[in-house]
């Protein structure tokens, strides 16, 4: 007796040939894909913000998007309607591959935690792209850029002093996929590398010391970077508290590519605004969309993307690259890539 289909749905838009690809993993898949029926854009991310005008408009398609949840023993996204009811409304869902890596706040929201149901993120995927993100973001300040075009503006012909990355102290807050990233390329370009993590261990490669927390708040003032690429738990929340953020060396820069809450906002802005820190770079911020009436705005040592830096051109094959090869072990029973664990938020 042949084994019964394995249910498949894709709840995030990807292209037909990457469709294929996964419904090519094996004969047992039925894969769908109903990208009527999902919102307009590309990836969904964890925790995708509903608008009115997109996706499901009608009756018939909020009935159709309910009855393939019904039937869904996988899914690659998560349910972009109401996720806070999809273990009601997928009774039979035993596993959600995120496009994301860090989805602990959204899970701890919507109480996606069930013994019944594996969740894998998409960490790996976005290191690359984050850690050019977060090395440009070092030579925006390093170079200062910020003056150049100040000076280019006035037409003003100013020789300058820029500072090399070389030989630049970094802390790197949080190492795991995207903070070992950052960290390999920071070393590839000379600077010195300090790593803090919980778990504490070895230094991975680029790392040539790991900090332990009780050594923070003393070794805060060395760094002239400090990058935050930690995922959020009860842990790291405000870890760079009003108390640090004014322990940091006088000029330093900020790069938060983790989660927003890492941060206490207002001081940091205070701190930016007062000429204590160099600069920051933020993708991520404690309100998303970040508020028209933010401070942060109108600051001009103030670099700002819409939580997208790690959304490049080749993100959606990576993580359709992740879901086929966790798709092979799901199928085969071994233990899946990435998986979600609870007790640690990420």
């Amino acid at each position: 007796m042949s084994a019964p289909p394995v249910k498949v749905l894709l709840a995030i838009r990807v292209d037909p040939h990457q469709v294929a690809r996964i419904a090519a993993v094996s004969p047992r898949l039925l894969v769908t894909y109903r990208p009527e029926l999902l919102p307009a854009g590309g990836l969904t991310g964890a925790a995708p913000a509903r608008d009115p005008a997109d996706g499901v408009t009608s009756m018939g398609g909020a009935s159709a998007w309910r009855d393939l949840l019904a039937d869904a023993e996988i899914m690659l996204g998560f349910d972009w309607e109401e996720p806070g009811n999809l273990l009601r409304r997928a009774p039979r869902l035993r596993w959600v591959q995120a496009d994301s890596a860090g989805i602990g706040e959204f899970v701890a929201a919507h109480g996606l935690v069930d013994d019944r149901l594996q969740l894998t993120t998409a960490s790996g995927v976005h290191g690359q792209p984050i850690s050019e993100y977060v090395l440009a973001g070092m030579l925006h300040f390093a170079k200062r850029f910020p003056d150049l075009a100040e000076w280019k503006a006035a037409r003003e012909w100013r020789p300058y002093t820029p500072v090399e990355l070389a030989g630049s102290e970094v802390l790197i807050i949080g190492l795991g996929a995207i903070g070992r990233a950052v960290a390999r390329l920071c070393a590839a370009v000379g600077m010195r590398v300090t790593g803090l993590r919980r778990t504490g261990g070895p230094p991975p490669p680029g790392v040539s010391h790991i900090l332990g927390h009780a050594e923070l708040d003393e070794r805060l003032p060395d760094f002239s970077f400090v990058v935050l690429a930690a995922p959020l738990t009860p842990w790291t929340h405000h870890l760079l508290d009003r108390p640090r953020i004014e322990r940091l060396r006088r000029g330093a820069v900020v790069i938060n590519v983790g989660r927003g809450a890492l941060i206490d906002e207002e001081a940091l802005v205070a701190a930016l605004a007062g000429g204590g820190l160099g600069g920051a770079v933020l993708d991520v911020f404690e309100i998303e969309p970040l508020p028209a009436a933010s401070p942060l705005w109108s600051l001009s040592n103030v670099v700002i993307t819409a939580h997208s830096c790690g959304a490049v051109t080749e993100e959606p094959d990576r993580i359709v690259d992740l879901f086929i090869d966790n798709l092979g072990r799901y199928l085969s029973g071994q233990a899946l890539r990435n998986l979600y664990q609870a007790d640690r938020g990420y």
